[in-house]
């Protein structure tokens, strides 16, 4: 199979240039600007062999393309190739600090840009090749710091297994080896000649795990094992870990459970009481081992993100405003920590990261509060295979998506607040409501109003461009984000969508019937612009299946 390039080039004869030179040994996709480029790698990311960036095009340069790649850290998985004219006078230094492996200057000459491109690719290659091997070594897995490891998982208990879809091979903790009755390493579960009833049990476990991929690494089902010799229905909650960069070479991390882990022994309790000295010394110790922490005034409402000056004068324990709105956290944990008086352990991500979390409840002085306790997993980690299946115990946390919905499939609101968005090309947000929609739940029942929302989900994404957002913002309220749409084809849109959403029809609730609200603010992108098409929905909210667009008041109804 051929080596994929991408050619990203807003000139039409550039591109025909390279690709008759080289067609004959790659593959060839093209992209006509930069934002069609960055579109591309994302969906692609694992098929790429290379990048030929022009470095001066009309409507994104090749800095902010790099800065882009770095952002998302793109760059480290695909060489970039930039283009130049020999007479540049654009300086490139910054490109080489931005990651790129090579230049080639126009116009082209045939020998040197097929040297070039085959040293990059073939390097490359072996990297990836080197880095893929890596996944064929199962005893060189997992390696923390042993106060870390034992910090986290040493009252876990459920079970925990690994499969390799390269090897096909499963490997189960000492734990759950002994409770399912099962060797800890199973080779071929799928075949014939192996473990009949794991066979079983683990069909559609593995057929899901096959199917994942780096974009949507996870999944979720559950199935009848047993454990202890007893029947016991399972919540399997999985995600694949890709080492490599081909889709056959990964390890998936996988695990069981009932319930997040809630911890409230009597060993906890006897150390969560501090006083204010106290408290200091223990925030001292735990700044050495976790990457943030933070301390949660549930009755406030408010939180502090702890810094060394914080502990070392502790001053925020007397001046609140210092403290910052607590929405951005997750009040499941938190509040389920504080109301149980207890902890839980979770896993939450940021941006490529992914943290073990601690929700703690605590008491200073006794007044009440959750702290939290966030971990930084890196990628250079994956050592022992010990420690490898204790840290398999916490990862069947993981979500099963970090930024899709997963009742509707479209966008959660992480989405917008982890900034993926490109701000400078949207020109339009659109907040859809639902009428009426307690109505429906209360009328119809909870799974009625569950279909209704994926229904509405489906009708607003089939009615907008790929281009486009659809982020689920929170109960019946969807946002749509429109990149680079003209004010009379918005309008129209945006009344489709209202109609369309009045025409949904649902088999199992016949006379179930949908209207939507909608508020939208058509302008350059900035947190007033959301605030404005927030206003906008709860003006059209008045009068009900109705839109309402920007500043204007135009009202628009059928």
């Amino acid at each position: 199979m051929k080596n994929k390039i991408l050619i990203v080039d807003d000139s039409q004869v550039n591109r025909q240039s390279l690709a008759d030179i080289l067609r004959e040994d790659y593959e060839i996709v093209f992209a006509n600007n930069s934002t069609e480029a960055i579109s591309l790698v994302k969906n692609n990311l694992s098929s790429l062999s290379l990048i030929i960036l022009n470095w001066m095009m009309a409507e994104m340069n090749g800095i902010e393309v790099l800065s882009s790649m770095n952002k998302y850290h793109w760059i480290d998985k695909i060489p970039v190739i930039i283009i130049v004219t020999q007479n540049l006078q654009y300086p490139i230094e910054h490109a080489y600090e931005l990651g790129i492996s090579d230049v080639i200057s126009l116009p082209f000459h045939e020998d040197i840009v097929r040297k070039r491109i085959s040293n990059i690719v073939s390097l490359y290659s072996q990297k990836t090749y080197l880095k893929n091997m890596k996944t064929e070594q199962l005893s060189d897995q997992l390696d923390i710091e042993k106060i870390k490891n034992n910090f986290f998982f040493e009252k876990q208990n459920q079970l925990a297994f690994i499969y390799d879809n390269q090897l096909d091979i499963m490997f189960l903790s000492q734990d759950a080896s002994q409770r399912l009755e099962l060797p800890e390493i199973v080779a071929h579960p799928m075949a014939r000649d192996s473990h009949n009833r794991l066979k079983v049990r683990l069909t559609k476990m593995i057929q899901l795990a096959q199917q994942t991929n780096q974009t949507n690494p996870s999944f979720e089902y559950e199935d009848i094992f047993i454990i202890d010799g007893k029947d016991l229905l399972c919540h399997f909650q999985c995600r694949a870990i890709w080492l490599g960069e081909e889709n056959a070479r990964f390890i998936g991390l996988m695990g069981f459970i009932d319930k997040e882990e809630l911890f409230d022994d009597e060993k906890f309790q006897n150390i969560s009481k501090f006083d204010l000295l106290h408290f200091q010394h223990f925030l001292i110790e735990f700044q050495k081992i976790f990457d943030q922490i933070s301390l949660i005034d549930v009755q406030t409402q408010c939180y502090i993100s702890l810094t060394n000056e914080d502990i070392e004068n502790m001053y925020f324990m007397e001046h609140q405003d210092l403290w910052q709105d607590i929405s951005m956290f997750d009040s499941k944990r938190y509040k389920k920590a504080y109301e149980h008086q207890s902890k839980v352990i979770h896993f939450d991500f940021q941006s490529r990261y992914i943290y073990y979390v601690i929700d703690q409840y605590i008491e200073v002085n006794d007044d009440p509060y959750v702290i939290e306790y966030k971990l930084k997993m890196h990628e250079h980690i994956l050592k022992s295979d010990k420690q490898y299946r204790k840290m398999v115990k916490t990862l069947n946390y993981m979500q099963e998506n970090i930024y899709l919905d997963g009742l509707t499939e479209v966008y959660n609101r992480r989405y917008l607040e982890d900034d993926l968005i490109k701000k400078e090309d949207i020109t339009a947000i659109a907040m859809i409501d639902l009428d009426h929609f307690k109505d429906i739940n209360d009328c119809f029942g909870h799974l009625a109003g569950d279909r209704a929302l994926q229904e509405t989900a489906k009708t607003i994404k089939k009615s907008v461009r790929e281009k486009d957002a659809v982020i689920r913002y929170g109960g019946d309220e969807f946002i749509i984000l429109f990149y680079q749409i003209p004010k009379h084809i918005l309008d129209e849109r945006l009344n489709s969508i209202r109609q369309e959403i009045t025409e949904i029809k649902i088999k199992t609730y016949p006379d179930l019937k949908l209207t939507c609200s909608i508020g939208c603010a058509y302008g350059k992108y900035d947190y007033q612009l959301l605030k404005l098409a927030d206003k906008r929905m709860y003006q059209a909210k008045e009068k009900r299946n109705c839109v309402v667009i920007d500043d204007k008041e135009e009202l628009v109804k059928v």
